[in-house]
Order: C-alpha cells, then sequence, then structure tokens
C-alpha cells in the first residue's frame, strides 16, 4: 500500500481564504459581502471575531494553524487582500499572478 504524501502547511497569513471559501459549521455568509459575516478586518488582517471572543473556539478549529490549500493563491503570492480589493477579487487575482513571483512552500 502506498504511503499518503505529508502534508506541507505554510503559516497562517490572515488572508481569509479559509473563512470566505470554506466556511466552518458557526460561519454564517453575509449575502451582501458573500462571505462569513464573523470575518473582520483589522486593518491588517483578517481575523475571526468569534475566535478572538473565545480562544477554545480558535483550538477547536485550528485557527491559525497554517494553509494547507493549494488554491489559496494569497498564500501562494503572500498577499493579504483588503475589504476594498474583495470588491473585485478576479481583478485583484489577475494583477498579483501577474506582477508577483510564486513563493514555493517551505
Amino acid at each position: 500500500m502506498e504511503q499518503p504524501e505529508e502534508l506541507v502547511t505554510r503559516d497562517c497569513l490572515g488572508c481569509g481564504f479559509c473563512c470566505r471559501k470554506s466556511p466552518c459549521f458557526l460561519g454564517e455568509i453575509d449575502p451582501q459581502k458573500k462571505y462569513c459575516k464573523h470575518l473582520v478586518w483589522n486593518g491588517e488582517k483578517w481575523r475571526c471575531e468569534l475566535i478572538l471572543k473565545s480562544k477554545t473556539i480558535g483550538k477547536a478549529l485550528y485557527a491559525g494553524e497554517g494553509c494547507c490549500s493549494d488554491a489559496n493563491t494569497y498564500q501562494r503570492y503572500k498577499v493579504i487582500p483588503t475589504p476594498e480589493d474583495l470588491k473585485d477579487e478576479s481583478a485583484l487575482l489577475r494583477r498579483i499572478t501577474r506582477r508577483k513571483k510564486c513563493v514555493s512552500p517551505k
């Protein structure tokens, strides 16, 4: 039997990818924003307001433990999108993939 590949994780950037693309069981999608209403911007990074109130929730969800998603363009290019960027996310993704070099996993 073939051994599964080791899961590669990269340090959490606070880009909000996980909560926008695959909210947890506590998540509630805001129909206007189109991502979880508990995901908040602190001026530098995205954070879950539920986790900010309870470290127990954060530990249960492995929040901040690192990114293992190959689909996370923000992680590959080390970019943290702002709320303004998310108004036209496809344009942002086109800009960063044209200008920046991809950062390889550890």
